[in-house]
């Protein structure tokens, strides 16, 4: 199947052994340094601010560090006299880290914002801040003439006439009867009518700006270098190499960040006026609702896209910084309502947050490794640590380990010892400075490998973004606290992910729809999802649970099907297409009929997957169809409910189907200990720690692998974050001559292997045992051949 490719990735045996000894500075990791609140360290004090920048850059330094992230810890507020402080701190930290050969990266923060806003405010210049969608009600009288006052605070996005109490709800557009800021209407049937106003009304707080705008995303970006303009531009390209941002999706209150750009937006992307539909993102309006709720989450998903995210890449492109960071957290399963398409969202940088407890956050490295692999990117930034409550060696080992495995390649890391006073001395017993030094090389070198080449896997899985966004919907409570989310009920993909990956022991891909539709095409039973710089190719497709999918995609799904493919449906099959056609018919007043899109889906889910498994009265375990041609498709139902509250399939189900498909799997682990998630892993942080769902977890941990391509290498990482010891054989597929690259000293020498044969294909067997919290490298490069056969062992 590779010859139909030519990779083009540069891999030479020697310098690339060379770099793993050395540990290179490409492979090093980032540091969050905390700086000291603004009152904590006044301008006069320079001496002492000296020192505090001396040690924390010899300190990074002696522990091979390869980049430092300065972040406030906190801020009352940022002054004339705040920005002096700061604007010191950088000016000396770049010094110290030029001499000492450490770089430095600019890190946004919203502190910035507020003083740039208020900046611009006194100078009468345009505002960046961001906008709040807000819906207003007004409860008519019956048979009355309607007069009512609209609020004109901010921009009309839409105003109807809404009856939900009624067999079919009814929408009626009202905007054409404005005048003078007032509506006049008489309703021509009676009804409990309602007037809903949605107004998108500027964010009053002075920290936000609009990220879903690219001129006010660049227009803050730009304000936010010209603070440090003079500190750090002498140093860019050296020293300053990196720009970072954090946090970006939590500005407006509730999180319903919306634009006045919207709606034409909308309308350029579908073809149709959405403003009488705005009640579908807070009320069900009917059959249409699903349909309508995930066309305006992806709208607003493609302007952060467009908008913070692109202005950020291109500013960061300018300077000749690379980019880093992630949106907020994506490991929320619900994640439209606060963050957008979280896969989308790394387009640019791939990102991923581990914080507050050990696994929290672990889905977050999947997804965020999925955009690189989508968008033909080389490095998947992850932050490590943030804001830990307990923390232990084997804590901080464990979720390096585990998210390494699954994909990231670039940790930044919070360093307890450079932390306040009180976390400094809990930490004192746990982590001294030469331990540090080793974990920080043992990543280092990891991710010397790790980054770039081409990702290995067979199983693909479609990302159910747009039904997601389709089951989402914003709720009226006044701006507070956190909110968290809940995830739909459906939404199953992510214990779809673990399931295969900690229970069936296979890596996958996450397939973003349009990546699916725009760069996958099939031949003979394979799907090849091809890049400028990475390809992959899959033998199974899975679908996630889902009423709602792209027609596109589905008739992609059925050519693979039709070709010999081989594909898995768990919990729902779709029925619904993303592709809404808005007809003459969809008037308020008359129910949608099925629409030609709708209909194909349906007939496509029945031609893959059979007549039964559509039949609702119909209950088996599984369900499965097959074809002439050798593609054969399951239909898994849902079996339990998982911790999250979502339901799921169970993972045994998934793995057996898997194999009895009978294909030769990239990699078999026969010992590994199956975990069974069961949303664990999906929970809210609230959840998490207050079910205990990290200890509950059989082994305290998971067995996690990874396989990269780079020219004709194989390189392949093995991680063991259970409490007890994997003793098992690895069977690889092909031919290998494999060395064992050892992570913590940097030494490799030849394994012990032999041949076997699995479903008529070759594989390598090697043993090995791998302690709780470790892990192995493992490397076969073709023209070490010679050398390898020397101490081939034939078992």
């Amino acid at each position: 199947m590779d010859q139909q490719y030519t990779d083009t990735s540069i891999w030479k045996y020697d310098s690339a052994k060379e770099a793993f000894t050395t540990l290179a500075s490409d492979g090093k990791i980032y540091a969050y340094i905390d700086l000291p609140t603004f009152r904590s360290m006044p301008v006069h004090m320079a001496q002492r601010r000296t020192k505090y920048v001396e040690r924390i850059v010899s300190h990074c330094a002696r522990i091979n560090v390869g980049g430092m992230l300065p972040r406030l810890r906190s801020h009352n507020g940022m002054n004339d006299d705040s920005l002096q402080t700061l604007k010191g701190f950088y000016k000396r930290l770049l010094k110290c880290a030029e001499s000492s050969s450490v770089s430095v990266g600019f890190a946004l923060e919203h502190a910035y914002g507020e003083y740039v806003l208020r900046r611009m405010q006194k100078e009468r210049a345009t505002l960046l801040a961001s906008s709040t969608l807000v819906m207003y009600e007004y409860l008519c009288d019956a048979d009355c003439t309607v007069k009512y006052r609209l609020h004109g605070e901010g921009d009309l996005m839409s105003l109807v006439a809404f009856d939900d109490e009624k067999f079919q709800p009814e929408t009626i557009d009202l905007r054409h009867l404005i005048k003078d800021g007032m509506l006049v209407w008489d309703p021509e049937t009676s009804g409990n009518w309602r007037i809903l106003e949605f107004v998108c009304v500027r964010d009053e707080r002075p920290s936000s700006f609009d990220i879903l705008s690219y001129d006010a995303s660049l227009n803050f970006l730009e304000k936010s270098w010209e603070l440090f303009c003079e500190e750090l531009t002498p140093y860019v390209g050296t020293t300053l190499t990196a720009l970072e941002y954090h946090d970006i999706a939590f500005d407006a209150p509730n999180r319903r960040s919306w634009t006045p750009q919207l709606n034409a937006t909308f309308e350029a992307m579908y073809g149709f006026d959405p403003a009488p539909l705005y009640p579908a993102l807070f009320r069900n309006i009917g059959p249409e609702t699903m349909q309508i709720r995930s066309l305006f989450f992806n709208c607003r998903a493609k302007l952060m896209q467009n908008g913070f995210l692109r202005a950020a890449s291109d500013f960061a492109a300018q300077k000749k910084l690379s980019l880093l960071g992630s949106v907020a957290e994506p490991k929320l399963t619900a994640s439209p309502w606060i963050t957008g398409d979280n896969l989308l969202n790394g387009i640019y940088s791939p990102g991923a947050l581990m914080d507050k407890a050990y696994l929290y956050g672990t889905n977050s490295v999947k997804i965020a490794a999925a955009a690189a692999y989508n968008f033909d990117r080389e490095r998947v930034s992850c932050e490590l640590y943030r804001n830990y409550c307990r923390a232990s060696k084997n804590i901080f080992s464990n979720d390096a380990m585990n998210a390494l495995a699954r994909g990231a390649n670039l940790m930044m890391v919070h360093i307890p010892l450079l932390e306040e006073q009180e976390h400094r001395k809990m930490m004192r017993s746990l982590l001294a400075s030469h331990w540090e030094s080793e974990f920080s090389n043992y990543i280092g070198r990891i991710q010397t490998l790790l980054s770039g080449g081409r990702h290995v896997a067979d199983i693909a899985l479609l990302y159910p973004i747009y039904d997601i966004c389709a089951k989402t919907a914003f709720y009226t409570s006044p701006a507070g606290k956190f909110e968290y989310p809940n995830a739909p009920a459906s939404a199953d993909y992510m214990n779809v992910i673990n399931g295969i990956s900690t229970y069936a022991g296979h890596d996958l891909t996450v397939l973003h729809p349009e990546t699916l539709e725009e760069r996958c095409y099939t031949e003979k039973g394979i799907l090849y999802l091809k890049n400028e710089r990475n390809y992959e190719q899959f033998s199974i497709l899975i679908l996630p649970a889902a009423d709602l999918i792209s027609l596109q995609n589905l008739r992609k799904v059925a050519a693979f099907y039709d070709q010999g493919g081989k594909v898995i449906a768990t919990g729902i099959l779709p029925s619904l297409a993303f592709e809404y056609e808005k007809t003459a018919e969809d008037s308020p007043r008359r129910r949608r009929t099925q629409s030609a899109n709708d209909k194909e889906v349906c007939a496509l889910v029945r031609h893959i997957f059979g007549d039964d498994a559509y039949n609702p009265y119909i209950v088996r375990p599984f369900f499965h169809n097959e074809n002439e041609n050798g593609g054969e498709a399951y239909f898994l139902p849902f079996t339990s409910t998982a911790a999250d509250g979502t339901c799921t399939t169970k993972s045994k189900m998934l793995s057996e189907a898997i194999d009895s498909f009978g294909l030769p799997l990239d990699i078999y682990i026969p010992e590994m200990p199956r975990l069974e998630c069961i949303g664990a892993l999906n929970s809210v942080y609230p959840e998490f720690e207050a079910l205990g769902l990290a200890r509950a977890i059989p082994g305290g941990g998971m067995v996690n692998h990874i396989h990269k391509k780079r020219g004709n290498c194989d390189i392949y990482y093995f991680s063991n974050t259970t409490n007890g010891p994997l003793k098992s054989d690895l069977l690889l597929r092909g031919v290998l001559y494999p060395e064992e690259w050892n992570p913590y000293t940097g030494e490799a020498q030849a394994l012990a292997y032999s041949r076997t044969t699995i479903r008529n294909t070759d594989y390598t067997r090697i043993s090995v045992q791998l302690p709780p919290s470790g892990s192995i490298l493992i490397i076969s490069d073709p023209d070490r051949k010679r050398e390898a056969e020397s101490t081939e062992n034939h078992n």
